[in-house]
């Protein structure tokens, strides 16, 4: 099984932030991580110890660069659209390119989706784009 789970968390005491986390479980020995994605129009935290980007992304290229790079944290600039950070997150994790339009629609409406819904919740993407939501409650799992 190869996931990615794209959440994100929306209260008055931080900026908004999305998370994608992924677990792979293929030949050889299992690989879990995450990555973070920041809105550009707030401040940042302090991560010492993480790699943080050193400029602001403008679109989904731009952040999926940034992932593939390495980082761990990406900002993203004011304007950028809100569906970029899922999008990106896509094309980090499996490669997409923008041959793969099925996929990239599936995540582009995916992402669109997670920025209307109100409080915490998480989308879990499939390579070929498909998705599905959970909203997420305080003390969930």
């Amino acid at each position: 099984m190869n996931m990615l789970r794209i959440g994100t968390w929306r209260s008055a005491e931080s900026v908004d932030v999305v998370a994608c986390g992924w677990h792979d479980s293929g030949p050889g020995p299992y690989r879990t991580g995450i990555r973070l994605i920041y809105a550009g129009d707030g401040p940042m935290p302090e991560f010492p110890g993480l790699r943080v980007c050193a400029r602001p992304a403008r679109n989904a290229e731009e952040i999926a660069g940034l992932l593939c790079a390495g980082l761990d944290v990406v900002l993203t600039a004011p304007g950028c659209c809100p569906a970029a950070p899922v999008v990106a997150a896509g094309m980090w994790h499996y490669g997409w390119t923008r041959d793969d339009e099925g996929p990239l629609a599936g995540a582009t409406a995916a992402g669109l989706a997670l920025v209307a819904r109100p409080g915490p919740c998480a989308v879990e993407i499939w390579r070929d784009g498909r998705s599905s939501f959970d909203t997420l409650h305080a003390g969930a799992r």
